[in-house]
């Protein structure tokens, strides 16, 4: 199962057709996708499935029903990853009997809904790291919820109210922090968390933290050592047994590299997809990598999509290509990636000025670095009269306190912390909103919570600039290192030198991005109080005409333009 939707009411109130129809409608744009519903007078369960794996997420007996979003990775005595009915079950059968064995167990990235038919409870439930989204919202007596935000934005029947903190959120981060969605009353489950609701109360409870994980007591090197098996273990528990060739999205950094190689070590072959301009950087290594591995290369130059990231549709579009032409994989919809893998071992996103406010003990300091500039010109006159009180400081003194309540983490951690909470899971959240018109699901191993519990065990300072990275990779065949990579900015060189012909995807390209442009300009035309269309106008001009980069400023109002558009009070 790929996503699922639906509506629970505490009092016997079945859904009408024509609201069932419009949210499977909703939840499914895509005819090519299975589908699939549960009804009774309490629940109404409406899942879609792009058929990534070879079953379903869903179980269903005498006492209730259990349906998946993704893959829990639920191991089995032997090692094994249960399959995803098999996990359905277990972890209906812990749910119902009050337990979260099975949810404290599960490694991969997946939510879901159970339904207990004997007690009338409904669970909703998010992996350890709340990577599959899942939304919902508690109105007059009944539960919605999705696995896309999409729809709880189009149904009639859902009061949305904005939220303007989200949406300051969404506008500096292309993302909202904590629960929150930009709306008042729809909320997102945070990582390892699930919801409980019944004819008495709504309850929501954390089974597992990040900063509850119990850690290895062992020096660098015999953590290092474990780590490797540990990721070893990762891969292995995606695999089928008989699975022995895949696909894999590759653009040669160390991330996918690591993926990739250590599939190709266990006897797995991975065709590799790489989308950029023929002399990046990323082509150029790609191709020289896979040449080294043997292993079957498609390119192609980057096309934009018009619903979300445009990768995704190229690759399944790529891969339908070769199904047509005879090429078989045991499942040819399921794509290894190497996601946030230099997010999470390499810390990425440490900058030597955060690390030294850090090091300082400086977290309001520390919050400034995170946070980025929010212009309140941006809102006209009677939203800044309205809301500049509630948005002063902020969101930077809310990730100040977060820094400061984090007491007994080591300093760097905190920060860490605060990233996968917050911005590291959101990474794949638009290709979830959307996958129903892909058509495709992702294995993400550096996603697996064992192997980010794991990096907490180590130095925080080792971690830094990819210092244990490198130290990882004598773990792997000796091949791993002889094709370059990019490395970030301060971090860690690869030993050989980049291509003297390649250029950088990284570096700063001066062009205005037309597409922001034009979106921007839809807003003047709009009804909406809540931008200041004067000042937008400036910044569009200005933008346009090359006088000054104002594209950030422009993506702000998109999307606090597009919150408010949804809000219908």
């Amino acid at each position: 199962m790929s996503g699922f939707a639906g509506i629970f009411s505490i009092n016997e109130d079945s859904v009408g057709s024509r609201f069932a129809d419009n949210l499977a409608s909703l939840i499914n744009r895509n005819a090519a996708n299975k589908s699939r519903h549960y009804s009774d007078k309490h629940l109404f369960l409406v899942k879609f499935d792009v058929q990534a794996y070879l079953e379903e997420g869903w179980y269903e007996d005498e006492h209730g029903i259990t349906c998946l979003a993704g893959n829990p990775v639920l191991p089995d005595v032997h090692g094994q990853s249960l399959n995803r009915e098999l996990a359905a079950a277990k972890i209906q059968q812990d749910l119902f009997c009050g337990k979260t064995n099975s949810l404290i167990e599960s490694r991969g990235t997946y939510c879901g809904a159970a339904y207990s038919k004997d007690k009338k409870q409904f669970y909703l439930f998010t992996d350890k790291l709340g990577c599959r989204p899942i939304y919902y919202t508690y109105q007059k007596g009944k539960l919605y919820f999705a696995t896309a935000l999409r729809v709880l934005e189009e149904l009639d029947c859902i009061e949305r109210i904005l939220d303007i903190r989200g949406a300051v959120e969404k506008a500096i981060f292309g993302f909202c922090l904590a629960d929150h969605t930009g709306y008042k009353d729809i909320f997102s489950l945070v990582a390892g968390t699930h919801l409980i609701l019944d004819a008495h109360t709504l309850k929501q409870t954390r089974y597992w933290s990040l900063q509850g994980a119990v850690l290895q007591e062992k020096k660098d090197p015999e953590i290092l050592e474990y780590f490797d098996h540990e990721f070893s273990q990762t891969i292995k528990l995606r695999l089928k047994v008989n699975e022995k060739k895949v696909n894999a999205l590759f653009s040669g950094g160390l991330d996918s590299r690591c993926v990739v190689t250590r599939l190709w070590g266990q006897g797995v072959s991975a065709d590799t997809y790489t989308f950029g301009e023929a002399f990046s950087y990323d082509c150029l290594i790609a191709r020289q990598y896979t040449e080294k591995l043997g292993l079957s290369h498609f390119e192609k130059e980057y096309e934009s999509c018009d619903f979300g990231p445009g990768w995704p549709l190229m690759a399944a579009n790529a891969i339908n290509n070769k199904l047509a032409n005879g090429v078989n994989y045991l499942r040819p919809k399921l794509i290894w990636t190497g996601d946030a893998g230099s997010e999470i071992l390499g810390r990425a996103l440490f900058s030597p000025g955060l690390v030294g406010c850090i090091n300082d003990g400086d977290f309001d300091r520390a919050a400034f670095c995170i946070s980025r500039p929010f212009k309140s010109l941006i809102l006209s006159r009677k939203s800044k009269r309205e809301y500049e009180n509630v948005i002063a400081d902020y969101p930077t003194q809310y990730i100040a306190d977060y820094l400061q309540e984090k007491s007994g983490v080591p300093p760097l951690n905190r920060v860490f912390h605060f990233w996968m909470d917050n911005q590291i899971r959101r990474y794949p959240e638009n290709f979830f909103q959307n996958i129903d018109l892909y058509g495709i699901d992702l294995h993400l191993p550096f996603y697996d919570s064992e192997v980010v519990a794991l990096s907490l065990a180590f130095d925080p300072d080792y971690l830094l600039y990819h210092k244990m990275y490198h130290d990882w990779l004598k773990f792997f065949p000796g091949v791993i290192t002889d094709v370059t990579w990019q490395h970030y900015p301060g971090h860690l060189p690869a030993p050989l030198p980049l291509p003297q012909e390649g250029i950088s995807q990284w570096s700063k390209n001066k062009v205005a991005d037309q597409r922001t442009i034009e979106d921007a300009k839809k807003i003047l035309a709009d009804q909406s109080s809540l931008i200041n269309k004067s000042y937008l106008l400036l910044c569009i001009l200005i933008t346009q005409f090359g006088i000054r980069d104002k594209s950030w400023l422009l993506k702000q109002a998109i999307q606090m333009h597009r919150l408010a558009r949804h809000t219908n009070a």
